[in-house]
């Protein structure tokens, strides 16, 4: 391999463009360009083998395409066309329209009504947003399960957050060696997320480190139920089964 080139990384950039699509098609399109400022940033950071970096290319430029013409994006930003195989072009025109977003979301009222209450319009969500956050968050931690699931309801955009903050702390639990806290990292980011087939790969990586090859087998066996198409899995799975046989 290459110097200076680890696959691993690559790999975190491409999961991270799959949970931009899983956001697009559920019309969270904020958090949507938000992960792919993340994968922009990182693909032009990360070295990679000249193969990676074409298949990614190409998912970045079907994933550009997407984006703009989905309705639930023009109707926030209008019209938008991304220029293919450019990224520094992209991510530029990106932080702008995430700047803009953010602006409007932290620009005070002007209404008359609004001035004595700290905690009106977009304010009152932002706090409403953070207090329930870390009610689910405190409720997951103590084992309350079906509390915590009552509280998340349907609300998608409470529920892709804690599960993305949970998928992060796992990944860096287990690069600290802190796995059995990764392991309940990723348990939480799987019950808020049963179907994210990259939550159980994600979770077996882990069992796997700790030398608990049924457990990791468990996991990933879930993950390909899933999505029967999750290569990645498969390929997990193959080597897993060679140290348990």
């Amino acid at each position: 391999m290459e110097d200076g080139i680890k696959r691993e990384q690559v790999e975190i950039i491409f999961k991270k463009l799959d949970e931009c699509k899983v956001q697009l098609l559920r019309k969270n399109i904020f958090s949507s360009i938000t992960l792919f400022r993340e994968v922009l940033e990182k693909t032009l950071a990360t070295p990679m083998l000249a193969s990676d970096k074409k298949a990614l290319t190409q998912k970045t430029n079907d994933y550009q395409t997407s984006l703009s013409q989905a309705q639930a994006f023009k109707d926030i930003y209008g019209p938008v066309t991304f220029r293919d195989n450019d990224i520094q072009t992209n991510l530029a025109f990106l932080k702008q329209l995430i700047h803009v977003k953010e602006e409007e979301m932290s620009s005070p009222l002007q209404d008359s009504q609004d001035v004595d209450n700290p905690l009106s319009g977009n304010a009152l969500k932002g706090e409403v947003f953070d207090a329930r956050i870390k009610e689910i968050q405190l409720l997951i931690e103590k084992g309350q399960l079906s509390e915590a699931r009552e509280l998340v309801g349907k609300d998608e955009e409470i529920a892709s957050h804690l599960m993305q903050s949970y998928n992060d702390q796992g990944i860096a639990f287990r690069k600290q060696g802190l796995l059995d806290k990764a392991i309940q990292a990723f348990r939480n980011a799987i019950f808020l997320e049963p179907e994210d087939e990259g939550l159980h790969y994600n979770l077996s990586r882990v069992y796997i480190e700790k030398g608990e090859w049924i457990q990791a087998r468990n996991a990933i066996e879930s993950g390909i139920k899933i999505n029967p198409d999750f290569s990645e899995g498969k390929i997990l799975m193959q080597y897993i089964q060679k140290h348990i046989s």
